[in-house]
This record gives C-alpha cells, sequence and structure tokens, in this order.
C-alpha cells in the first residue's frame, strides 16, 4: 500500500471428505466350516473397506445371519453401508438309508428299529411320525438329523417297512370235545 506496509492475517482452510459410495456383495453363502466374507466395491474404484460382522472384524463360519458394516478407510472420502450376511445351513447326503425291522399290524414305526444308514456328517435316523401305525407294508418318512443341527439342515428320505398282519384261523375247529386242560386241534395261517 501507501507508505509501503503490508498486512498479513491467518485463515484455517477445511477440506471435507468427499463421498464414496459403498456396494456389499456375497451376502448369501453356505455353512463348509471356513469364514464367510462378504465383499465390498466402491465408488470412487478401490477404495479400503473395513467390514465388521455384528461388530467384530472377524469374518463368520457358523450358519445364521449376520449385520454387516463397511467403512471407507481413506483420508480423502467416506461412506458407508450396511446389509445381512446369510450364512445357510449346508445340506448333508445320506448315503446309505438305514433299514427298518417288521412290525405287527396296528403297531405304530416308533415299534419298529432302524438300523445302519450313514451320511457325510455324523447325526441319527428316526421315523419323521413315529406316531403312525401303517395299514400295510408302505415306505415310511425317516429324517436325518444331523449332530450339529445349527450348521447342517435335516433330511428327509424313506424307508420299506414291512407289516405282519396277525395269524387268522384258517380252519375253524369242529366236533371237539372241551376239557380243561386239553388240546383242540385248529389251522392257523
Amino acid at each position: 500500500g501507501a507508505g509501503g506496509s503490508t498486512v498479513s492475517t491467518n485463515a484455517t482452510l477445511t477440506v471435507n471428505q468427499n463421498t464414496a459410495t459403498v456396494t456389499l456383495g456375497s451376502l448369501s453363502q453356505t455353512y463348509d466350516g471356513t469364514a464367510k466374507v462378504a465383499t465390498a466395491t466402491t465408488s470412487p474404484t478401490n477404495l479400503t473397506v473395513i467390514l465388521t460382522y455384528n461388530g467384530s472384524v472377524a469374518a463368520p463360519t457358523n450358519a445364521g445371519s449376520y449385520t454387516v458394516i463397511g467403512t471407507v478407510n481413506d483420508a480423502n472420502y467416506q461412506g458407508s453401508a450396511t446389509n445381512l450376511l446369510v450364512v445357510n445351513q449346508a445340506m448333508p447326503t445320506v448315503t446309505n438309508w438305514p433299514t427298518a425291522t417288521a412290525i405287527i399290524y396296528r403297531q405304530m414305526l416308533a415299534s419298529s428299529t432302524l438300523a445302519g444308514g450313514a451320511a457325510s456328517v455324523g447325526g441319527s435316523f428316526g421315523f419323521t411320525i413315529p406316531s403312525t401305525a401303517p395299514a400295510g407294508t408302505a415306505p415310511q418318512s425317516v429324517t436325518f438329523t444331523p449332530t450339529n443341527a445349527a450348521d447342517y439342515a435335516t433330511v428327509l428320505g424313506s424307508v420299506s417297512v414291512v407289516v405282519l398282519m396277525p395269524p387268522s384261523i384258517t380252519t375253524q375247529p369242529t366236533n371237539q370235545a372241551l376239557v380243561v386242560g386239553g388240546t383242540v386241534n385248529l389251522s392257523v395261517s
């Protein structure tokens, strides 16, 4: 200015972070014993995203539903997304259905014993409705229940159950004197 004087002042300049878009993916997976990691893409591309699952940075391994939050970790950008990661139960493979012992007419399936049977994971076989009293020999519903029922689904199948008819009198006794302690002749089939 006039006289050669200089005026200076200090000013603060604030630079705000730009907004980035985060899109979460791989949100439906199936249990296999390994960690299930969601994916994250950003716009602009290639920004670092920190993922948390129900508040933990450790990806889940068990079947279930987990809230996933993806948060941009960048000095120049901010943004986040929230979604649900579903880890579905795995479907075991039944390699051999069990065999059932025969029952007598009017007995319930609970009276039959299932033996044998094999599956890709540990578990047990049982009649789906053990209170059923089948009227004749027929396939009956059997359920395989995995020991680890949280991570593996049940599997339905069927096995044949033989229903034996009770014996019936085919030739009635005739002209026989009945004596206490004696015998009577008749035919049963």
